[in-house]
């Protein structure tokens, strides 16, 4: 079961990464799907070198110089972080022990405190970084968020440094470019704190405020709460996976952003193949389903046809005769949309399809349909 589990996601993201368009929402996702994989603030291994010495430092002070996340979104709940928009003042390059890496400290002073229990308005600190000396090099491997940085004298970062007491010197989490203190990004950050602190006050209307954030706030928040809903745990399997679903059916929502709320309905740890056709599962293939069916394009519907297949095409059941009848009951509890439309969307992927491969899925789906419904009527 694993096996045929494991296949069937995999194909999920092999598609997803076919076809989906680059950049944007899409890079934020990606990154973030790396961090929900990485304890937040950790160094990968091979990841890290030790920076020794500078002004700021004394002789025998070190400290690791780690890559850097993009991804903002773990510092919000590490009690270790803290965050601030901070102004980069110098770069004080250090000797490098491998060839074309650039190492050092950034300077940095504090524009303005998002959140910290060390850091004020006007401190000055420094914080090492590594990153490849080629800046044409740095354009291909900006998962290590460093490579992505100017660190040119002036530039804002939106930046998660690890303060867990007084100090000249912060290993940073991770960053963000921001444009001043105004910027949306830093203006998102605050939200989500905002949202942070609700989840340990708990006020009444804390579900709607996670609502109306990821139905109509920035990527940043949004992402927030997905984190929140899948790789946190905070709130039942029942609920987070409800907000998905209305969600991915709200109008608010951005069509670029929609098809991640769709993969975190699939991969969130909220489609489980062991309870067969339970309401969470059966409410999760309906919402997949009737974005397929509903979608104007071939790209868009396509997309959501993997995310489909992924759920109702993974194996249930080690033996035949039970997997087909938990798969079958689950395909039969799907109302809307009606089974004739979904067989017509799927006869139309399989028609336009490029190649035989590419229209495996469709197939895969339609014949589950169609042999689960019975003929039409």
């Amino acid at each position: 079961m694993a096996a045929r589990t494991r296949s069937s996601l995999l194909d999920l993201i092999s598609r997803v990464l076919r076809r989906s368009a680059r950049g944007g929402l899409c890079a934020v996702f990606l990154a973030g799907l790396l961090s929900f994989t990485l304890t937040p603030g950790a160094a990968r291994p091979g990841g890290s070198r030790v920076v020794e010495g500078s002004n700021l430092m004394s002789p025998t002070q070190t400290i690791e110089a780690g890559e850097l996340s993009p991804n903002l979104v773990p510092a919000f709940s590490d009690p270790s972080a803290s965050m601030v928009v901070a102004k980069v003042m110098a770069l004080e390059p250090s000797h490098a022990n491998r060839p074309n890496v650039e190492t050092g400290l950034v300077v940095l002073t504090v524009i303005e405190v998002i959140h910290s229990e060390i850091l004020r308005q006007n401190d000055s600190f420094s914080t090492p970084f590594e990153r490849i000396s080629d800046p044409q090099v740095r354009l291909r491997n900006r998962f290590n968020a460093w490579n992505a940085l100017s660190l040119v004298p002036g530039d804002l970062l939106l930046l998660a440094v690890n303060a867990e007491r007084p100090s000249k010197t912060y290993a940073s989490l991770a960053a963000a470019p921001v444009s001043s203190p105004n910027d949306p990004q830093v203006a998102a950050a605050v939200e989500c704190y905002r949202m942070e602190r609700a989840l340990r006050e708990k006020p009444p209307d804390i579900q709607q405020m996670l609502a109306r954030a990821l139905e109509s706030g920035p990527d940043l928040t949004r992402s927030y709460v997905l984190d929140l809903l899948t790789r946190r745990k905070a709130f039942s399997r029942e609920y987070s996976a409800s907000i998905l679903e209305s969600a991915v059916n709200s109008g608010n929502v951005p069509p670029n952003s929609r098809p991640e709320l769709g993969f975190q309905l699939v991969s969130g740890n909220l489609f489980d193949e062991n309870l067969g056709a339970d309401p969470v599962n059966v409410n999760i293939v309906s919402a997949l389903a009737k974005q397929m069916v509903n979608s104007t394009d071939r790209k868009s519907r396509d997309q959501w046809l993997g995310y489909l297949s992924s759920c109702v095409s993974r194996e249930y059941a080690t033996d035949v005769k039970r997997d087909r009848e938990m798969r079958f009951a689950l395909v039969k509890a799907v109302r809307d949309p009606g089974p004739q439309q979904v067989i017509s969307a799927l006869h139309s992927a399989i028609r336009e399809a490029s190649d035989p491969d590419d229209a495996k899925p469709a197939k895969r789906l339609l014949e589950t349909w169609q042999a689960a419904v019975g003929p039409r009527r």
